[in-house]
């Protein structure tokens, strides 16, 4: 049930779904700009727009945990950050945490739908995350303990997938157990190129393979696992797309739903499982 206090920071996903679902709550000419923006976009069905993504990760918990110790937070590609206001939902801090996307108007949308503009702690950034420019990311690179980063890797094809792992490699603490998770397509079976969004840039789906050494390669080229005493490892945790999901393109029955973790662990440790 939505929580209606004045105090309380977010609301469940059926409350919000409601809202977008029911035309007369909305208001502003920026409003309905920024869902249709959204829906072309992302192809994301209206039903499926404020789905808390993070939450039904295997490592929601931990990371609920680990963000009630003051870890940092970083949302890659937030869009109307319901990630970051499904944590704080469940009870997380939220000055630690930073969304961040491409298209800042859903910033005030998100304010105005979650009716929390003086209440939400966290900043909010207008990005391109494949600007390499080093004063834009002052501030966060080095210092992010979790990178969540869903529906955003199977966008682009490999080249980008690369530059997108090498930025997290940046932002991450060059620690062990600094995470970067999320959801994405990928392939069933063998990694190949699959249009999703459209055809000028068929999107690079991974296998478990595929997944692994892009990220070995993003540690080495950003410096972070130079030296081997560091290494990402990378787990997926396959879900099947539901029948009600596969529309327009999502209907090539080569994808599949995985949520991934990459975690930093100690280099010189064998290799175990995440858990």
């Amino acid at each position: 049930m939505p929580v209606e206090s004045s105090k309380q920071v977010g609301f469940d996903a059926r409350y919000v779904e409601s809202l977008l679902l029911d035309e007369s709550n909305i208001k502003s000419e920026d409003y309905t700009a920024g869902l249709d923006l959204l829906r072309n976009y992302s192809l994301i069905p209206d039903n499926q727009i404020v789905s808390h993504v993070v939450e039904i990760h295997p490592l929601y918990p931990r990371i609920l945990a680990r963000l009630s110790q003051n870890a940092r937070f970083v949302d890659l590609g937030c869009c109307f950050a319901q990630d970051i206001r499904k944590l704080a939902y469940d009870g997380a801090p939220t000055h630690n945490c930073t969304a961040v996307d491409l298209e800042p108007r859903f910033f005030d949308i998100s304010k105005d739908l979650f009716q929390d503009h003086e209440r939400l702690q966290g900043s909010f950034m207008g990005a391109d995350i494949f600007d390499e420019d080093e004063k834009l990311w002052v501030g966060l690179e080095g210092n992010a303990d979790i990178v969540h980063a869903s529906s955003l890797f199977h966008l682009f094809g490999l080249d980008k997938q690369r530059r997108i792992a090498c930025l997290i490699s940046r932002l991450v603490r060059p620690v062990p157990r600094s995470l970067a998770v999320g959801l994405q397509l990928a392939a069933k079976e063998k990694a190949e190129h699959i249009p999703i969004v459209n055809g000028e840039e068929p999107s690079f789906c991974h296998s478990m393979d595929s997944m692994q050494a892009m990220w070995d390669e993003a540690g080495k080229e950003s410096g972070l696992t130079s030296g081997n005493a560091l290494r990402w490892q990378v787990e997926l945790t396959p879900r099947d797309i539901p029948e009600s999901h596969r529309i327009g393109l999502f209907t090539d029955r080569r994808l599949t739903e995985v949520l991934w973790v990459a975690e930093l662990v100690d280099g010189t440790v064998p290799e175990t499982r995440v858990e």
